[in-house]
């Protein structure tokens, strides 16, 4: 089935809630009829469910769902526009073609997030201190955020990649003996994941409303599982896998920006 994308634009007023607007605007590729959205946004770039568009005509609240109503899939937002795809099978990921290069990743502590795929499985990624000027020429620090379209999402589904000794590794989730870790894989993130569970998928999501710079990064290998980061013994601040038993677990959360310009 041929790809089928529809963006939907917001512009947000003054008085407008955090989650609905007062004017949309439409651009579509490939449609014959109109569609309006009728959810909910999560605010870490997802959805919640599957969206449903009626071809021709809005779908307002308490319409009649009928066979011309289609399953549309929320895949990305970006400069103002919700993109959906039609007709991505319940049990796979799909590179969107969307990427955020060349990002800084920092923890609570304003820490820069390295690579080091050749170090002990404990020290693959950890978290200095470092000034713009000093983080210029390290490898292992500048990491490709690839987004992917998911028809059930919990939140942004991405996947990491970076740059270590002139070859391209990919973060991943590795389970045994009960304990999750981070490694890295040389490689590029495949197009297409199929399954329900994917050691490669993080889902980005949102922090409580009014804290827009920080995110969580689940794990989509099991639910409760996120990115975080820890302090050891020898005074070494990691970057590991932690089942998260609330939502205020400051360890958990992590914000990026792009490289800074050399000066």
């Amino acid at each position: 089935m041929p790809r089928k994308e529809l963006g939907l634009h917001f512009a947000f007023g003054k008085e407008a809630s955090p989650w609905m607007e007062m004017e949309m605007r439409m651009r579509m590729k490939g449609w014959a009829g109109l569609g309006w959205m009728d959810g909910w946004m999560d605010g870490g770039g997802g959805m919640h469910s599957c969206l449903p568009v009626l071809r021709g005509r809005p779908v307002l609240g308490g319409a009649k769902m009928t066979s011309d109503i289609v399953c549309m899939l929320p895949v990305h937002f970006s400069d103002g526009t919700l993109f959906f795809l039609e007709g991505l099978e319940s049990d796979s990921w799909r590179k969107s073609g969307k990427c955020e290069r060349t990002q800084i990743l920092r923890n609570r502590d304003n820490y820069v997030l390295i690579a080091r795929p050749d170090e002990d499985e404990d020290y693959k990624a950890v978290f200095q201190l470092m000034t713009d000027q000093a983080i210029q020429n390290v490898p292992g620090i500048k990491f490709n955020i690839h987004i992917y379209e998911d028809p059930m999402p919990r939140g942004l589904p991405v996947a990491f990649t970076t740059e270590w000794k002139s070859k391209t590794y990919y973060m991943c989730v590795v389970k045994s003996n009960n304990k999750m870790r981070v490694e890295f894989k040389e490689g590029d993130v495949p197009k297409r994941i199929d399954g329900q569970t994917s050691n490669v998928i993080f889902h980005k999501m949102s922090l409580s409303e009014g804290d827009s710079q920080f995110f969580r990064f689940e794990s989509a290998l099991e639910h409760g599982y996120f990115l975080a980061f820890e302090r050891d013994e020898s005074n070494i601040t990691r970057l590991i896998v932690k089942k998260a038993m609330d939502e205020v677990d400051q360890t958990t959360e992590i914000y990026h920006s792009s490289f800074p310009p050399k000066r």
